[in-house]
């Protein structure tokens, strides 16, 4: 007991100390026993004593009754109606409340509207059908339909799983899942990211239903692997498009909510011409109207222009990048990537712009929307500062990713070059980007250099190489079009072929 600190914690509490025991030599010297029995229980039987002793302990079976990477849906224990605020808050931080939703859901105030996937969802599921894909762009309501099939699921009957993290314990998950025949159904965000997961419960528990999401642009790259993660066939849903009745839905609570700005003059009619030609009927194009607007851009402007301290603002920062980066970032992994003891900075828990972002009380993370978090990195923070904290938050990665999962996903997302795009304008700062990564000194792991950042650039020059050619190919179309219509036009006779050095006149 040499660790002065360790020897006080056994010593003080005597609770600890009848639970501790030494195993030693068996010529352990007696003065050192008796200082050594101050601390606990001395065996003085050697370690081939103590094996011998665990041979004759018979050993329980290991029961689990619970999830370790799935959370169960527990549902809220009342219900609320929605204020304004609570409506605003939904739309512009992405921050959703289980029991105003139940509330909504039984009173006549509104505090979202309903997507007919829902309902469809629900039907086929009852019907029978187990595996789904539900893709959306960024901001285009994936989160909040999950929120209300999980709800509409409970007051079914149904247990509802949620995986939060993938740890190393799934597979004693899966079998715990496997054995139960209750009727279960697994909701997995980020289906590639995940894939192993859908997998296993899709072999192991094919009596569950799997709803899996993605981001559309990721979808329509991998469409053709979600069939062999599901093994077997599966029911999509897109969730880009508002229907009629959506897009009238969207417009009415908007309005009750005062949340047009310097459209809420005009007319029911205008209003929904103006999400189906201005925003393409989509949420995320009224959501970024909405953010445009002086009074909430004023307001987020302020916030970041206000003194904020650096440690905060680091946290804040890196909070948005994994809220673009569309994982559900909890307080330990914010604090991990910005290396900031957030147990200790008191002045953390006081800040008022902090206390917008965290619920310190709980440890949940108020702000879900990728589009306010893609925004404000954006068009809000400094440059200079988000790629600051980007290398920064790369490098903590780095350091940690070979012992936790999550830290290596966490690096491969913010290496991406769709997330990298989603930060920083391609054409005006792409180019110092690179530079200023290059230059960067790199970190060591195991006494070798590590290549992340010089990854990142090279994926960014081989994006505007692709997108170099793209242009070319794009412009040597165009050419053929316009050479085409001229040729229609006119009465010439085709053209001849002919080899080189033969005459064109």
């Amino acid at each position: 007991m040499y660790d002065l600190d360790v020897a006080r914690i056994v010593y003080e509490d005597p609770i600890l100390k009848s639970k501790t025991c030494f195993i030693d030599t068996p010529e352990l010297d007696p003065v050192f026993g008796r200082e050594l029995s101050q601390y606990g229980e001395v065996f003085p039987i050697g370690v081939d004593g103590f094996i011998k002793a665990l041979a004759g302990v018979p050993v329980p079976a290991a029961t689990r009754d619970s999830f370790t990477s799935f959370e169960k849906y527990e549902g809220p224990i009342f219900a609320s109606e929605p204020t304004s605020d609570d409506v605003t808050s939904l739309f512009v931080r992405g921050e959703i409340k289980d029991e105003i939703l139940l509330g909504s859901r039984a009173g006549s105030a509104r505090y979202a509207f309903e997507r007919a996937s829902l309902r469809t969802i629900l039907e086929r599921i009852d019907a029978g059908s187990k595996k789904f894909l539900i893709h959306a762009d960024i901001g285009n309501g994936k989160t909040i339909l999950l929120h209300l099939l999980r709800l509409a699921l409970a007051q079914r009957g149904y247990q509802v799983l949620t995986l939060k993290q993938n740890y190393d314990s799934i597979d004693d998950d899966v079998r715990l899942l496997a054995d139960d025949s209750q009727k279960y159904v697994v909701i997995v965000e980020e289906i590639f990211r995940n894939s192993d997961v859908v997998e296993k419960v899709s072999f192991a528990a094919p009596h569950c239903a799997v709803i899996a999401t993605a981001r559309s642009s990721t979808f329509d790259l991998r469409n053709n692997d979600v069939e062999e993660i599901f093994q077997q066939n599966f029911i999509e849903v897109d969730l880009n498009q508002l229907s009629l009745r959506e897009a009238s839905d969207l417009v009415n609570l908007a309005s009750e909510n005062g949340l047009w700005g310097d459209l809420s003059s005009k007319s029911f009619d205008q209003k929904l011409q103006f999400i189906q030609n201005k925003c393409g009927n989509e949420i995320r194009s009224f959501l970024l109207h909405l953010l445009e607007s002086p009074s909430f851009k004023n307001k987020i402007r302020e916030t970041f222009y206000a003194g904020i301290d650096g440690e905060i603002l680091n946290c804040i920062v890196v909070l948005l990048f994994l809220d673009v980066a569309n994982f559900n970032p909890d307080l330990l992994t914010v604090a991990q990537l910005a290396q900031v003891d957030l147990l200790r900075q008191a002045k953390l828990k006081k800040d008022q712009t902090s206390r917008e972002y965290v619920d310190f009380a709980s440890g949940r993370i108020r702000v879900k929307s990728s589009i306010l978090s893609q925004y404000i990195l954006k068009e809000i923070i400094d440059y200079d500062v988000s790629l600051k904290y980007l290398i920064k938050a790369i490098r903590a990665c780095e350091v940690g990713r070979r012992e936790n999962r999550l830290l290596h996903e966490a690096q491969k997302e913010l290496m991406k070059f769709s997330f990298i795009d989603k930060i920083f304008a391609r054409t005006k700062k792409f180019g110092p980007l690179c530079t200023i990564l290059r230059q960067s000194p790199h970190p060591a792991v195991d006494g070798q250099e590590s290549s992340v950042l010089a990854a990142v650039c090279d994926r960014e020059n081989r994006a505007l190489r692709v997108q170099e050619r793209r242009c070319v190919v794009s412009d040597c179309i165009q050419h053929r079009k316009e050479h085409s219509e001229l040729q229609s036009v006119s009465d010439r006779q085709p053209l001849r072929a002919f080899s080189i050095g033969e005459s064109n006149a």
